[in-house]
């Protein structure tokens, strides 16, 4: 080895140690450097086990050795009698990379690495997230020495357990193992049926209480939250246990709650889904100046998807910015024209808005772009119906009627029907199990009126009850576009050049489909 390099490596051993220092975590340094072994990591005594010392060995190497690969990994070759060393040496390894320009550590466990070519991960820098790698290898190699530790002096009852420590641990192994398979299958249920058992004797367990939360979450299964307060008690909480406390939480509608925790965690980290989720959080709490504020903080980290788009545009929408988010669905629709939920946001708030002729003009794009959903269906068919445009909205409410039992759709498909002339099939409908069911909720009279009343035209349908079940008795056009002009010509209001005003509605917000809780 060169003397730079030699120099390099030293240099490498004092900056580890002054971030460790930092870490506060003791280092030792050994005397036999040449061999494979340059330090000795101490670890806390909580991550010991039977009173095995915990610490781990460490090599130190000079990025001047390694090759960068195209990815941006780092490879570096080692001699067999580091590997043969390393192995040996009775504790884990780890080798730590050096790279004096930008003064970067990165760290690769060796001690169980057969091969002399290893690859080190760009994103495998030394810090106080990554050093639980060095806890994870000590509780780990603690483990394996004390599965053989036999315990026959120990009260009978834990010796009618099996004879070693690693008989007893086992059934506990198998029941994790269990359970991350069953996860991993998306078998959510059966996930907790294996976890909660050891819920009950792994109360402070960070992990176990965490996967109860998750998999019952998964499931949908409020029972989730129970365990989310548990975590919340426990100390020294990771971003991950915040993030699925804050999910958990909006999930199961406690949105203030959600907003509390992804405050605690914006500070520690300001992810892209961090923050979108913490946006969504204030939205669904109602506190929109906060989600539109980080919704903005997202569109400068990445450039938005639809997602993201039809988020703000509900955003703007809360603030009542309606023109702002009617662009915003239109940069939704731009990038997935088969969005159906932009088409029929957008088209509602156009239509609450007093703009008819848009929001028509918007859902017929859906229809063109194959993108109508059962909503669309019912939302078309009802503002063609309102401008009298029957025999067009007849198919859309016949397809909203195969996907739906919505009573709505039953009567306005039957009103259609009245309108064309075919009682026959309007009487099937107001007979149909699903209207006679709304109909048993109104006071018993021989007769029932329907006031059906749209934009432009409108009609007075009379039903009667009989021996038979209900028939239309008769049906009344009604001059609605006459009536309007009339009573806005007798106000001063001049109807043709403010329609859009006269229809505008007091809320426009109204029936606008809404984002998921949080995106996990």
């Amino acid at each position: 080895m060169s003397d730079d390099r030699r120099h390099v490596e030293q240099e490498g051993i004092k900056y580890f140690g002054f971030i460790m220092s930092k870490l506060k975590t003791l280092v030792r340094e050994v005397s036999s450097h040449d061999k494979g072994i340059d330090l000795e990591v101490e670890l806390d005594n909580k991550y010991s086990i039977n009173g095995i010392n915990c610490f781990v060995g460490i090599q130190v190497k000079s990025r001047t050795e390694a090759k960068k690969l195209a990815s941006g990994d780092f490879s570096i070759t080692v001699t067999e009698q580091n590997i043969q060393y390393w192995k040996a040496y009775g504790r884990p390894v780890f080798l730590i990379l050096y790279d004096i320009d930008s003064q970067s550590l990165y760290l690769r466990r060796v001690d169980t690495h057969f091969n002399k070519t290893i690859h080190v991960d760009k994103l495998s820098l030394l810090n106080a997230d990554t050093i639980k790698h060095f806890h994870a290898a000590c509780l780990d190699y603690n483990i394996k020495s004390i599965f053989n530790y036999n315990i026959s002096d120990l009260e009978s009852t834990i010796f009618s357990m099996g004879e070693t420590v690693g008989d007893i641990a086992q059934p506990v192994i198998e029941k994790v193992k269990s359970f991350h398979l069953l996860v991993n299958e998306n078998k959510f249920e059966a996930a907790y049926a294996e976890i909660k058992p050891l819920a009950e004797i792994y109360r402070t367990t960070r992990s176990i209480v965490a996967g109860c939360a998750y998999v019952l979450s998964m499931s949908n299964n409020e029972l989730a939250m129970r365990y989310v307060n548990k975590l919340l008690e426990l100390p020294s909480l990771s971003i991950r246990d915040y993030s699925l406390a804050a999910y958990c939480c909006a999930q199961f509608n406690e949105f203030s709650r959600a907003e509390t925790i992804f405050e605690a965690w914006y500070r520690k980290d300001d992810t892209f889904e961090m923050l979108h989720n913490y946006a969504l959080a204030c939205y669904w709490s109602g506190d929109y100046v906060k989600s539109k504020f980080l919704f903005d903080e997202v569109n400068e980290k990445m450039d938005i998807d639809e997602h993201i788009a039809f988020n703000f545009a509900l955003i703007s929408t809360a603030i009542e910015d309606y023109d702002a988010a009617v662009g915003f669905y239109d940069v939704a629709i731009s990038k997935s024209v088969s969005f159906c939920d932009a088409y029929n946001n957008k088209a509602l708030l156009l239509k609450n808005l007093g703009r008819h002729q848009l929001a028509m003009e918007c859902f017929q794009a859906a229809v063109d772009n194959n993108a109508v959903s059962e909503l669309i269906s019912i939302n078309y068919a009802g503002i063609l119906k309102d401008y009298g445009r029957d025999e067009d909205a007849l198919g859309f409410f016949i397809r909203a009627k195969e996907v739906s039992d919505r009573v709505d759709v039953y009567i306005n498909l039957a009103l259609i029907y009245c309108r064309l002339g075919d009682n026959y099939e309007a009487e099937l409908l107001f007979n149909s199990e699903v209207v006679r069911s709304y109909f048993s909720t109104q006071p018993i009279q021989q007769y029932y009126v329907m006031m059906d009343i749209g934009f432009a035209v409108g009609y007075c349908v009379r039903l009667a009850y009989s021996e038979d079940g209900i028939i239309v008795d008769s049906i009344q056009k009604i001059n609605l576009d006459e009536i309007i002009k009339s009573s806005c010509e007798n106000s001063g209001f001049d109807f043709e050049k403010n329609k859009e005003q006269f229809w505008r509605s007091p809320n426009p917000k109204d029936k606008l489909i809404m984002p998921p809780s949080i995106q996990r």
